[in-house]
């Protein structure tokens, strides 16, 4: 089976523009059955497993060794007892070279055991039926629950016909715990789900009370800037197009689109070693003002009424501070704003209840049969999880740690 079968989209707001469009999904269904009737498959039963998995494919920065298997396992320890209680299956985890052969899958496909050979996966619009192959031998007869799933393992599954729900970690970072989106391959779970969505007007008064900390400190000094740039990491999935890591330099045409002979700030990312391509865009340099302040007081600094990222979280974020925003690049999901626009494909946000029973069985009921509903419920503390995968995003700076602040303070008497 040296044949190669086309993917179906280039990102996850791809995903669900060809979820919704009758011609695209019957254009996938024609592919699929062709690529079924290849690996001799017959009629799917009922799920008999379920599968916790990830990015299987990213490697280290440094390395061509798993990046996510630990955030695997993270999402694994938060809700592996509960979908074991809520389905009565046994539940197992699947990373890199457990469980799966990410070294024998990238040799199938000719990908190069690197951070470029996985970007060029990321997206591909082909694949060799043998590595289809290698993904049903791994996941079939299961439901797969993802953390943070890479596009050519949701089309795969989906050609496959083995149902998928996929959760991220929420680009709204200022909400009192860490959040998710979901994403499913079925219809019925996404309309399941709608029960557990929460509106984005719940996130307004959490914004506020960011604004509210920022106005009792000193208003950002940015030379007379406008207009904030938002960096990224070099090799963050969320900037791979076409196969390829872009950066600002990729986007330089559109950067002068958006920028006039104004200043012009400039946020790096906390993790990004290099420039992101800053130098290379054709900004003047006399026109940048950098700036290492928390990304939460620069949106909620008045001098500041627009944003421009690539695809960053804080793309979704500026509007609830009242910043109009530029996306250089589609934004990487449709995240439904209230129910009565609900439409497949859209992106959900789940605020709790991943360690929950009662969660799992209201969301997978569709699929299988799920246990009875026992009434547990147990909330999680603010930062719980934030604490748990050690992940703050400047939360923290207007928020905890001016507690640790002041503690300090007062023990040295200041």
């Amino acid at each position: 089976m040296s044949a190669l079968f086309p993917c179906a989209w280039r990102s996850d707001l791809e995903f669900g523009a060809a979820m919704r469009g009758k011609e695209g999904a019957s254009w996938w269904g024609c592919v699929c059955a062709a690529v079924v009737s290849r690996l001799h498959r017959t009629a799917r039963a009922r799920p008999q497993r379920i599968i916790i998995t990830g990015d299987v494919f990213r490697p280290a920065e440094a390395g061509f060794r798993s990046s996510q298997a630990k955030n695997t396992r993270w999402f694994h320890c938060l809700a592996g007892a509960a979908l074991a209680r809520a389905t009565g299956l046994p539940v197992a985890v699947v990373t890199w070279g457990a469980g799966f052969d990410t070294e024998e899958f990238y040799a199938t496909t000719g990908a190069t055991p690197d951070l470029a050979g996985w970007a060029a996966l990321h997206d591909a619009t082909t694949l060799p039926l043998e590595a289809l192959a290698q993904i049903n031998a791994a996941y079939h007869d299961a439901v797969v629950i993802g953390f943070e799933l890479p596009l050519l393992l949701k089309a795969g599954l989906a050609c496959l016909g083995i149902p998928w729900l996929d959760f991220a970690l929420h680009p709204v970072r200022f909400l009192p715990d860490l959040a998710f989106i979901l994403q499913t391959s079925s219809d019925d779970v996404f309309e399941a789900a709608l029960a557990v969505h929460a509106g984005s007007s719940m996130f307004e008064p959490w914004a506020a009370l960011m604004k509210a900390a920022s106005a009792r400190l000193h208003e950002p000094r940015l030379g007379g800037a406008a207009t904030l740039l938002i960096g990224q990491t070099s090799h963050d999935r969320a900037v791979i197009r076409e196969g390829r890591f872009t950066n600002l330099s990729t986007y330089a045409s559109a950067l002068h689109l958006h920028a006039d002979a104004a200043p012009l700030a400039y946020k790096p990312h906390p993790y990004e070693r290099g420039d992101f391509g800053l130098y290379r865009a054709g900004i003047p340099f006399h026109r940048l003002r950098l700036t290492e302040m928390n990304i939460y007081r620069l949106l909620s600094a008045d001098a500041l009424d627009r944003i421009v990222v690539i695809s960053s979280s804080v793309g979704y974020e500026a509007p609830f501070f009242d910043k109009s925003v530029v996306w250089l690049a589609p934004p990487p999901f449709e995240i439904l704003d209230r129910p009565a626009n609900a439409a497949r494909g859209k992106a959900l946000s789940v605020l709790s209840g991943i360690h929950l029973a009662d969660f799992w069985r209201q969301l997978l009921r569709p699929l299988l049969d799920v246990t009875a509903l026992d009434g547990r419920h147990i909330e999680l503390p603010p930062n719980t999880l934030r604490m748990s995968l050690r992940s703050f995003w400047g939360y923290n700076d207007l928020t905890t740690d001016a507690i640790v602040e002041a503690s300090v303070a007062n023990l040295r008497g200041d």
